[in-house]
């Protein structure tokens, strides 16, 4: 069955990266019933207008749009798009940092044509690293930053937010994306994928790898550093610290707490021997615990006070 499709980016100060991702989607095959690519400014206007007319006179099949959202967050800007969006139409999420595969829409296409109600889709993604970090710094990333596949034993139940896909009326029905999570969150709180994936499988839709839906996601060297690495646990200890808050995560607090009490321990005599590894570990464990518990107490300090 064809259906719409349509590529929605979200972008926030990376014009030169994001003419490089617009590209690669000008350079993809287009569905039967392809709808165009709508790129969000949110924020500062920061010439994101100008790379998406620059594209467009290169490539005018390829159908790309500007708007602009003042409010620097991520989350926002996606539902502001999404609001003018026919319900049946599939949306590919996509970030501006990445570069897709010439098949990646017709692979979306093809697996999700008539499951609207029913699934969500997402495919593998790879890394463009600007300078190729130690292979014992890169166990330590998330899977943004040291790629992620989609099948297989340890095929994940989620998918990387800059490469999935669902239906406008399914994220609509669950009620939009959280500005409580992502980038622009109150708190710092990531994940704003992985709550909207999280809500659309609490409704009953399921997680559809697609394995010829491949993206790169571009990494520089400022995000593949010891001090990312520890700053980005942090950022992901709130936003586990508020589904813990929320209830739609299990409460690990004391043992993630008891995990970075033993780091503290442990970590003077590796740092006196210079161990730069076991120092960023523990230093990694210490601050997702410290995040765990400010998003833990900015949820329920924001519940208290909104509570009639």
């Amino acid at each position: 069955m064809s259906v719409p499709v349509l590529v929605l980016i979200a972008s926030h100060g990376r014009p030169s990266l994001l003419g490089r991702t617009l590209r690669s989607v000008a350079a993809c095959a287009r569905p039967e019933r392809y709808a165009g690519c709508v790129v969000v400014e949110n924020g500062p206007a920061a010439g994101a207008a100008a790379v998406v007319a620059e594209v467009s006179a290169e490539s005018p099949g390829a159908g790309l749009s500007y708007r602009h959202e003042a409010r620097a967050n991520k989350s926002a800007a996606l539902n502001a798009a999404l609001g003018g969006v026919p319900a049946e139409t599939l949306v590919v999420y996509l970030d501006d940092d990445v570069r897709v595969s010439p098949g990646l829409l017709a692979a979306y296409a093809e697996a999700a044509g008539g499951r609207r109600g029913q699934a969500f889709f997402g495919g593998p993604t790879r890394v463009d690293y600007e300078r190729p970090p130690e292979p014992w710094l890169i166990r330590m990333f998330p899977a943004s930053a040291r790629g992620m596949d989609v099948t297989g034993p340890d095929a994940p139940e989620w998918f990387l937010g800059f490469n999935w896909a669902s239906y406008a009326g399914d994220v609509v029905a669950a009620g939009g994306f959280d500005p409580n999570y992502g980038p622009g969150s109150p708190i710092g709180a990531r994940g704003q994928e992985t709550n909207m994936q999280n809500r659309l499988k609490d409704r009953g839709l399921i997680p559809v790898p697609v394995p010829d839906a491949v993206v790169w996601h571009w990494v520089p060297t400022e995000r593949s550093s010891p001090e990312w690495v520890i700053q980005r646990r942090y950022q992901l200890g709130m936003s586990a610290g508020q589904k813990i808050a929320r209830g739609e995560r299990t409460n690990t607090i004391p043992r993630e707490v008891a995990k970075a009490v033993r780091s503290l321990a442990l970590l003077p005599p590796f740092w006196a021997l210079r161990n730069v590894p076991r120092v960023t570990g523990h230093r990694a464990t210490i601050s997702r615990a410290a995040g765990l518990l400010r998003g833990y107490a900015a949820a329920r300090w924001r519940s208290s006070s909104t509570r009639p």
